[in-house]
């Protein structure tokens, strides 16, 4: 009897994953811009964006929207680091530079309009050559775990 009713509590929780929405404190652009611009960016307050007051750091995820390209212009962090894969006119999503981008958790892309947040995740990252462009700068990944990407979010198409 006791187990059954623990086989209760605990079976709906096999079937829930991890949910990619908004959470307080995100950054999402706005339009292109360097990455430590506030004009670059707005955040999520738990229930409508708004124009930042700050820039991204290690414990904020950045959704880089469709039609939106940033460039930094110094080393910069974010938490989780997710890109709109819907490359058409617009010349890609990040320029590194010469400056190191320091990601504390996932890679991730998406597919959806400017402002869709989370938008659908999807398994090919865009293959245009400035999708990401590194330069002599780099997007290095720091952490504590080796899990840089979740299965369906990232990939070559």
């Amino acid at each position: 009897m006791k187990v059954s009713h623990a086989l209760l509590i605990f079976f709906p929780f096999l079937f829930c994953h991890v949910s990619k929405a908004q959470v307080t404190g995100d950054f999402r652009t706005v339009t292109d811009g360097d990455w430590s611009s506030t004009s670059t960016w707005e955040t999520f307050d738990g229930s409508t964006w708004n124009a930042a007051s700050g820039i991204p750091t290690s414990s904020t995820a950045v959704f880089i929207q469709d039609g939106d390209s940033v460039v930094l212009s110094g080393n910069s962090s974010c938490k989780d680091l997710h890109l709109n894969a819907d490359l058409g006119t617009d010349v890609g999503r990040l320029n590194c530079q010469s400056f190191t981008l320091a990601v504390y958790g996932k890679l991730r892309t998406y597919t959806g309009s400017h402002g869709t947040i989370p938008g659908t995740s999807v398994t090919g990252t865009n293959n245009h050559a400035d999708f990401i462009k590194t330069g002599t700068g780099k997007i290095q990944i720091t952490g504590t775990t080796r899990d840089v990407t979740s299965a369906g979010e990232w990939g070559v198409p």
